[in-house]
C-alpha cells in the first residue's frame, strides 16, 4: 500500500486516528509551561501591536516557533486554548504520517496503528511543560518532509521543493535540524543518479533553494523593518556567545552523556527500542529483497541527525529526544508487525486471528499501563470537562494572580512582571513595559560569569523602559528554582527577587521608594504604587 489515497479505504488508519486521537485530545486541557507561554506571548503581542519577536518580546529562540504561533493566532485566536488546539491538529495530522510510513515500511497496516498509538500516548505523558514545543514542531515538519519525498517520488521538482521548504523550515525552528539538509540532498542524488541523471542537478539546486527561502524572508522581513540586528542578536549572537557557552563540558564528556542519557531512556522504554532493533535486522536480513530500503535509510539517517542534535545542543530536556523516539517508533510499529506475523506461522484460520489479536491488544495494555502517574490523574480528573479547574492544577498561581488583578485593573495601567515566564500578562492582556518579558533571560551567563557589554546593555535597557513606564502594579516572583538548574543554566542567583536586589541595584531602589506590598498569592509578590 505505497499509494497515500488506499490509506483512507484502511480500518487500522482510521482506527489509529480515532485511538490515537482521543489520546492526543487530552493535550488541549494543558496550561503553559514558561516555553509555551513565551511563544504565546509573543504571538499576541505580535497580532496585536504588530512587534515582532525580539521587537515586541525578546528571547533566544528561532524565529519558527515564533511563525507557528503566530499562525495559531491567526487562525484560533489568542487563548491557551487556542495554541494547544493548533499543536493538536499539527501531532494529529503527524498521526496520519506516522502510519503512513510505519504502514509502508512492514507493509502491514497493524504497524501504523501500534506506531500511532504508542507516539500518542508518549506525546500525551510529556506534560503541558514539554508539549508545543520546538522539537514537536520541528518532528511535525520532518515527517511530512520524508512523505512527500516518497509520496511524490515521481514529481522530483515539486518534491524537492516541498521537502525543500519543510526542512528549511525546520532549520528555522531548531538550527541543529539543518543537519537533516545534506540527508534528503545525498537521497535525491543518489536517487537521481540511477533513475535520472540528466534532471538530478536540477533536482538538487531546486532543493537547496527551497531549504533557504524561510530563512532568507525572515532576514527579508527584518531588514524591511530595519530590525535586522535585533535578529542576530538575539538568535546567532546570544546562542553561541552566551547560551552555548553556560556549560563547559568536554567533547568526549558530552558523547559520554549522551549515550548515557539513550542508555536510560531505552531502560525506559524497551517496547520501543528493542522492535525497533528487530525491524533494522530484519530489514538488514532481507536487504536484497526489501522493497523500503530508501524509507529505512531515511529514518534511521533522521534518527541520527536528531541524536547529533541534543549533543550539540549539551542539554538534556526531554522534549529534545520527540523527533529521536517519534521515528524510531515508526521502526517499533513495523518490528511488532513482523514479530506478530512470525508468531502466528503455521496456525490456521481463527487460531492466528486470536493469537495475533491478543499479542496486540497486550502490547497497547503494556504501553497503556506505562503512562506515568501525573498524566495518569490528568487524564481521569480533567479532560472532556471545564478548562479552568485543569490550567488551576497545572499552573494555579499565574491564574489565581491575573484573576486578583484584573477586576482592579483600569484601561491604561500598566504591570511590570520580574517572572520566570509572561503567564500572567498573557491572561490580562497586559503589554509588559520592556520587550524582556521573561527576566531571567536577563541574568543567564557564560560558564566563566561574565557579563559581556551587549547584555549590560540590555540590562540598562530593561531598567531604564520599567522605570520610564512607571506600572501600576508590580509583579515579583519568589520562587526558588531548584538546584539542577544550576547544571543547566550559570545564573548569579536563583531566585528572581534576590536577583533583582543584586543585579539591578537602580531598579531595586526604584521599588522600595515608589511600591508597596499590596498581597502575596503563592510565590508572587504584588506591589503597587504608592501613589494610588
Amino acid at each position: 500500500m505505497t499509494d497515500p489515497k488506499k490509506i483512507f479505504k484502511d480500518g487500522y488508519f482510521w482506527l489509529s486516528i480515532i485511538a490515537g486521537g482521543a489520546v492526543l485530545s487530552m493535550t488541549l486541557w494543558f496550561s503553559f509551561g514558561t516555553d509555551q507561554s513565551i511563544y504565546a506571548y509573543s504571538a499576541w503581542v505580535w497580532k496585536t501591536y504588530h512587534l515582532p519577536p525580539y521587537i515586541g518580546s525578546w528571547n533566544h529562540n528561532w524565529p519558527g516557533s515564533h511563525l507557528l504561533h503566530r499562525l495559531a493566532a491567526q487562525i484560533f485566536g489568542t487563548s491557551v486554548f487556542s495554541f494547544h488546539l493548533f499543536d493538536f491538529l499539527a501531532q494529529l495530522s503527524g498521526l496520519a504520517v506516522i502510519y503512513y510510513l510505519a504502514r509502508r515500511l512492514s507493509g502491514k497496516g497493524i504497524a501504523g496503528l501500534l506506531a500511532s498509538i504508542f507516539y500518542a500516548i508518549y506525546y500525551f505523558q510529556l506534560g503541558f511543560t514539554k508539549t508545543d514545543e520546538k522539537e514537536g514542531y520541528v518532528f511535525w515538519l520532518l515527517l511530512l518532509a520524508v512523505f512527500f519525498s516518497v509520496s511524490l517520488a515521481r514529481r522530483v521538482y515539486f518534491r524537492a521543493v516541498l521537502a525543500g521548504l519543510l526542512a528549511g523550515f525546520a532549520f528555522l525552528v531548531k538550527p541543529t535540524f539543518g543537519l537533516c539538509w545534506p540527508v534528503f540532498g545525498i537521497w535525491f542524488l543518489a536517487e537521481g543518479f540511477r533513475e535520472r541523471p540528466k534532471k538530478v542537478w536540477l533536482e538538487l539546486l531546486l532543493f537547496g533553494i527551497s531549504c533557504l527561502v524561510p530563512a532568507l524572508l525572515v532576514i527579508f522581513y527584518y531588514w524591511r523593518l530595519n530590525y535586522l540586528s535585533e535578529l542576530y542578536h538575539a538568535t546567532i549572537w546570544f546562542n553561541f556567545e552566551v547560551y552555548s557557552k553556560m556549560i563547559r563540558v568536554a567533547p568526549f564528556e558530552r558523547i559520554k552523556q549522551t549515550i548515557l542519557m539513550l542508555w536510560q531512556l531505552a531502560g525506559e522504554r524497551p517496547l520501543t527500542l528493542f522492535p525497533a532493533l528487530f525491524a533494522a535486522l530484519f530489514a538488514l536480513a532481507n536487504w536484497k529483497t526489501y522493497p523500503e530500503k530508501k524509507l529505512a535509510l531515511i529514518i534511521f539517517s533522521l534518527m541520527i541527525v536528531s541524536l547529533l542534535s541534543i549533543l550539540i545542543q549539551g542539554k538534556n530536556f526531554l522534549y529534545y529526544w520527540i523527533p529521536f523516539w517519534g521515528l524510531t517508533m515508526i521502526l517499533s510499529g513495523a518490528g511488532l508487525a513482523w514479530i506478530g506475523e512470525r508468531l502466528i506461522q503455521g496456525n490456521p484460520g481463527w487460531r492466528s486471528k486470536f493469537i495475533s489479536g491478543t499479542f496486540y491488544l497486550v502490547l497497547i495494555f503494556i504501553a497503556a499501563i506505562t503512562i506515568n502517574t501525573w498524566s495518569l490523574k490528568f487524564a481521569i480528573r480533567f479532560p472532556f470537562r471545564s478548562l479552568r479547574p485543569a490550567y488551576l492544577e497545572q499552573s494555579d498561581t499565574n491564574f489565581l494572580v491575573a484573576d486578583y488583578l484584573r477586576p482592579m485593573l483600569k484601561p491604561g495601567d500598566e504591570i511590570e512582571l520580574v517572572g520566570w515566564n509572561p503567564i500572567p500578562a498573557f491572561l490580562l492582556r497586559k503589554k509588559l513595559p520592556s520587550r524582556f518579558a521573561c527576566f531571567e533571560t536577563l541574568l543567564f551567563r557564560r560558564w566563566d560569569g561574565k557579563v559581556l557589554p551587549r547584555q549590560e546593555q540590555w540590562m540598562a535597557e530593561y531598567t531604564r523602559e520599567v522605570i520610564r513606564a512607571r506600572p501600576r502594579f508590580f509583579l515579583i516572583s519568589t520562587f526558588n528554582a531548584p538546584e539542577y538548574l544550576g547544571g543547566i543554566y550559570h545564573m548569579p542567583e536563583y531566585n528572581l527577587k534576590q536577583a533583582l536586589a543584586l543585579e539591578f541595584p537602580d531598579l531595586q531602589q526604584f521599588l522600595l521608594k515608589n511600591y508597596q506590598l499590596l498581597k502575596t498569592i503563592g510565590t508572587f509578590e504584588i506591589y503597587q504604587r504608592s501613589s494610588e
